[in-house]
């Protein structure tokens, strides 16, 4: 594992049970977005957390979406919902 995974782990996600990869990927001009989907474990809780990475020429950033057991109900109703619609 390398050093920034590791520091991803520690400080922001917690352990990684399982990654879905990457689930959407796109470009906006000179920048790359990227979403991908983990299922983590931090502090005896588990949690989905979407990771949306974002690079550019001169810079990149990370942003987590952390879900609890509730939150996961409602995102998958909502989705099924949007799907029948889409």
């Amino acid at each position: 594992m390398g050093i920034f995974k590791r520091a991803e782990e520690v400080l922001f996600t917690g352990k990684t049970i399982k990654d879905y990869g990457v689930i959407d990927e796109h470009r906006i001009g000179i920048s790359k977005f990227r979403h991908s989907v983990l299922l983590t474990e931090r502090q005896n809780k588990k949690r989905i957390i979407i990771k949306e990475s974002v690079v550019a020429s001169l810079g990149a950033s990370v942003r987590y979406f952390e879900f609890d057991k509730m939150g996961v109900r409602k995102l998958k109703e909502i989705l099924e919902d949007a799907l029948i619609l889409m």
